[in-house]
């Protein structure tokens, strides 16, 4: 849920990833931290494809590495949601230090 809007599925495909990564915990509401393209594109609401067109073209915030998988912090892309989406050349975020300022 992105600011009280439904994200569509959640469930095994969610916890899949905190299983298969260790070290990778979920938040306190149970979900992953760091989510795959597809759970990214379903928080989003658009599909796959696109999700992986915007991040070739740099649109999306820049992914986490893990070994051969690339995830993104569900919470920043939470955070650039509400930022209005900016191209990842002008985001930059500050995690949860910018919140405690």
């Amino acid at each position: 849920m992105i600011d009280g809007i439904s994200t569509g599925e959640t469930g095994a495909a969610d916890t899949v990833a905190a299983e298969h990564l260790p070290g990778i915990i979920p938040d306190l509401a149970g979900q992953p931290l760091l989510v795959s393209d597809e759970q990214a594109a379903r928080m989003l609401g658009i599909s796959r494809s696109l999700w992986r067109r915007q991040h070739s073209a740099g649109r999306v915030p820049m992914p986490v590495k893990i070994g051969r998988r690339t995830l993104w912090r569900r919470e920043e892309l939470r955070d650039w949601v509400s930022a209005d989406c900016p191209p990842r050349h002008r985001w930059q975020w500050q995690g949860r230090a910018a919140r405690k300022s």
